[in-house]
């Protein structure tokens, strides 16, 4: 073996032991199979699946800089009680710390979306201005749909200028859907 090869296939194995442990679960729901990753301590991904697992996680670990185990982990436990929950209706805002990765803009959209009340919404130009730009419609909708943590960064509460359902990441059927959920269940309480 040439030492050039043998260089690189320690560094990969020393790399992959040094990467941090990111834990994942599958979660069923009224919407269709969810998918939470996260850490000990943070939750990085709850997605809508819309594919089946096992064609997803190979695709997240090739652009991971993370390694992934099934192993149980008290965090996305608590995640899949707080989402059983809200679809049970007995929960209106999660209590989950988040850790979605994102320049600091879309970070700075998705704390603004997590402020939109249960059962409420507000347009792309509500939360640009929000942030102190009206101008910035579009990065706010595109940060929006880059979003990574469905339900708990509630980006399905922002809809168009006209309160017309617009673009959702995980099919407007669903965002129709989930803001149904939360206008039911906001007449219940």
């Amino acid at each position: 073996m040439k030492t050039g090869v043998m260089c690189i296939q320690i560094f990969r194995f020393f790399i992959i032991k040094t990467l941090e442990t990111h834990y994942y679960t599958e979660i069923d729901t009224p919407l269709g199979k969810m998918m939470a990753i996260g850490s000990e301590t943070q939750l990085y991904q709850l997605e809508f699946l819309d594919t089946e697992p096992e064609n997803y996680l190979p695709k997240l670990a090739a652009v991971g800089q993370f390694n992934l185990s099934p192993q149980p982990c008290d965090m996305l436990e608590n995640v899949r009680k707080q989402v059983e929950a809200y679809f049970d209706h007995e929960l209106q805002r999660f209590n989950v710390e988040t850790g979605p990765s994102g320049t600091p803009f879309q970070r700075e959209v998705w704390e603004k979306v997590k402020e939109i009340p249960f059962g409420r919404t507000k347009t792309y130009a509500d939360v640009a201005k929000e942030l102190g730009d009206e101008q910035k419609v579009r990065a706010v909708a595109n940060a929006n749909g880059a979003n990574r943590v469905a339900l708990i960064v509630p980006c399905h509460r922002v809809v168009g200028a006209n309160q017309d359902l617009t673009g959702y990441r995980w099919g407007l059927e669903r965002k129709e859907a989930l803001l149904d959920h939360e206008r039911r269940q906001k007449r219940l309480f």
